[in-house]
């Protein structure tokens, strides 16, 4: 008997310090309106858990979705949040309470002990909507649009805030010409800032098209929790204009014209400065026989050297020996004193 006194006393002393509680966003809501919901789970921290359970919700009438699990602690007190939203279903008037259940390693008895913890039940009011609306929340609706290369554009709606975006079907875009559109799943995130929860719903479109396009705003429609009223959202509306003589093109034209010009008037100073050249330096300087003889092939009528010409002839395509020496033939053309 006194094992068993003494076996609870310690069992008392060693759970005395735990705490579960649950902390809701709000206790009045309205069907399928987001409540954000904090487990909240604290124990002392020389205490060692060695297993936790805490899985079967009791979550009749909503749909809830776990968020995340954040473990904190100091030298005095660990604590586990388990953040969860819950969306109602029914009129339901009480948060039931929910359960953990907790074990410690005892070393003395080498046993293990199981403990269970309850929050509190909670009331809650939960109003209906109005007819024909499925979506609550609070939500802010955002658009962009980008081009990523010639033919490609990116469009990106983005709904932020909370809701059941599950509930929320994928957007369809109404664009004017011809395109072809390739549309990604959406993608559904929740994070926690600032100890709240906020969630997210992006859907990215590819779209391909060589011509001018439209595409029109999308409208969405919810209700509005916290002004309590039906709410339109719009996103922007694009009119892309596709011109197939792109600033690119520009760029490469001005260059080209540029270009072109410079080409040309090298060409005309090489040509100046070569017809400014004094004929005895030509025939001095001239490193072949070709290019001598195109320089004194012009001067034959002129000057009168048929025989010089025939023989660079035989010379450039007979292989014949030449023999005249560019001195002579400059003192025969009367361009060099003797």
């Amino acid at each position: 008997m006194k094992f068993i006194i003494s076996l609870f006393l310690m069992l008392f002393a060693i759970y005395a310090k735990d705490n579960f509680k649950v902390e809701l966003s709000k206790n009045n809501a309205y069907l399928n309106e987001p409540i954000e919901a904090k487990f909240i789970l604290e124990y002392p921290t020389k205490d060692k858990i060695r297993y936790i359970k805490f899985e079967n919700l009791n979550s009749k009438g909503f749909i809830t979705k776990f968020i995340k699990k954040i473990n904190t602690k100091d030298k005095n007190i660990s604590k586990i949040t388990y953040y969860y939203l819950f969306f109602p279903q029914k009129i339901i008037k009480t948060f039931k309470s929910q359960e953990i259940k907790i074990a410690r390693f005892d070393p003395k008895s080498s046993l293990i002990f199981w403990k269970t913890l309850n929050t509190k039940e909670q009331n809650l009011t939960i109003h209906p909507l109005p007819s024909n609306v499925v979506i609550t929340g609070n939500l802010e609706l955002n658009s962009t649009f980008k081009k990523e290369s010639n033919g490609i554009y990116n469009l990106t709606l983005l709904l932020k805030g909370l809701t059941n975006f599950s509930d929320i079907e994928p957007f369809k875009l109404d664009v004017k010409g011809k395109v072809t559109i390739y549309s990604n799943k959406p993608k559904i995130e929740y994070k926690i800032i600032n100890d709240k929860i906020i969630g997210s719903f992006t859907q990215k479109f590819t779209i391909l098209s060589n011509d001018d396009f439209f595409i029109d705003k999308i409208n969405f429609s919810y209700f509005n929790t916290s002004s309590q009223m039906l709410e339109y959202l719009t996103s922007k509306s694009y009119n892309v204009k596709v011109s197939n003589f792109s600033l690119q093109n520009i760029y490469y034209l001005i260059f080209g014209f540029i270009l072109g010009a410079f080409v040309v008037m090298l060409l005309f100073k090489l040509r100046f400065i070569k017809n400014s050249i004094p004929i005895e330096k030509k025939i001095k300087y001239a490193p072949t026989k070709k290019m001598l003889y195109k320089t004194l092939l012009p001067l034959i009528d002129k000057y009168q050297i048929d025989d010089i010409i025939k023989e660079l002839e035989e010379s450039i395509y007979n292989n014949k020996e030449f023999k005249i020496s560019k001195k002579d033939i400059l003192k025969r053309l009367k361009l060099k004193k003797s």
